[in-house]
């Protein structure tokens, strides 16, 4: 018997240092239907390894990660996965994130605070403006 899945309307990949922020984030993702996780890394560096060999319609990238950063990951997922909107997620000061996080590439910036309630409206936003 042949497999009836289709894709997902969304592709995510999600970097964080924090398996708890993870797992929180893919259950928000996961409970509106249409978007799949593609998988996860606990660092910059698997985080730009895992994006450049999935090419997701999204990467939500936290900030402050060991090994490689998330400021200094984001332009090479940017080069690895043109394609992709990087969503910087981060419960740094967001004056200073969020503006330092659109200079490096960013697609947009969201506190934690907020992503269990903004995050699922964010990611289909930013999916939906890059494919018309």
């Amino acid at each position: 018997m042949g497999s009836t899945a289709e894709r997902p309307d969304i592709t995510v990949v999600l970097v964080d240092d924090e398996p708890g922020v993870r797992l929180l984030t893919r259950l928000a993702l996961e409970e509106d239907g249409g978007i799949e996780i593609l998988g996860e890394a606990a660092n910059g560096r698997s985080g730009v390894e895992l994006v450049t060999a999935m090419q997701p319609d999204v990467v939500l990238l936290d900030v402050e990660m060991p090994v490689l950063d998330g400021l200094t990951a984001l332009p090479e997922i940017r080069t690895a996965s043109p394609g992709s909107q990087v969503v910087v997620v981060s419960g740094r000061d967001p004056d200073e994130t969020a503006d330092a996080a659109m200079a490096a590439g960013a697609s947009a910036y969201l506190e934690k605070n907020r992503v269990s309630t903004d995050l699922v409206a964010l990611v289909r936003g930013l999916t939906a403006a890059h494919r018309t």
